[in-house]
């Protein structure tokens, strides 16, 4: 993609405008239990179903970050040392 300035051209990369979310971090495992299925879509179905004018896409996942990672706890034996930590990247 090319976009012309005053000052001449510029080259934005094929990676740009991109926004990345993963229900967890590389290399771990997401949960899903039979009540809800997956907390992450659980937790971001519900941010998107209750967002408001003054938020942005950034705030939100962020919010979704926190309650999949600071308030969701599987129902396991080894539930109080367990999260689940969502991430989204932007290009």
């Amino acid at each position: 993609m090319n976009i012309t300035r005053h000052t001449g051209q510029i080259r934005i990369p094929n990676a740009a405008d991109f926004l990345v979310v993963y229900s967890t971090s590389f290399g771990y495992t997401a949960f899903r239990t039979t009540d809800i299925g997956s907390p992450f879509v659980h937790h971001l179905s519900e941010e998107l179903m209750n967002i408001s004018k003054e938020d942005n896409f950034y705030q939100v996942l962020t919010r979704v970050n926190k309650k999949v990672g600071m308030e969701y706890r599987p129902s396991l034996k080894t539930s109080d040392i367990v999260t689940q930590m969502p991430c989204f990247s932007s290009h």
